[in-house]
């Protein structure tokens, strides 16, 4: 087998360690959001190496739900501060 397919294995497992240590400091919505985008980003790399074609479309809307995130986050520390 090539070596290759065990990335997913390693990979899973950054993922696991590294979200067992990120979702107690942020909250669950903006948690689930990030590992959407990841997975959308990721999606998006692998499409480009397997077909070598980037889609527009998902590249936006995956920086639009980014900027979301940042807005939202913005507008939940002017809340607090207020």
């Amino acid at each position: 087998m090539p070596l290759w397919i065990f990335l997913g294995g390693v990979l899973g497992v950054i993922v696991v360690s590294s979200s067992s240590i990120v979702i107690p400091k942020i909250p669950t919505i903006y948690t689930t959001l990030l590992i959407f985008i990841g997975q959308l980003f990721t999606g998006i790399i692998i499409d480009y190496f397997r077909d070598g074609f980037i889609s527009k479309g998902k590249i936006i809307g995956g920086l639009l739900i980014l900027l979301g995130i940042i807005y939202n986050s913005n507008v939940d520390k002017k809340e607090m501060i207020v």
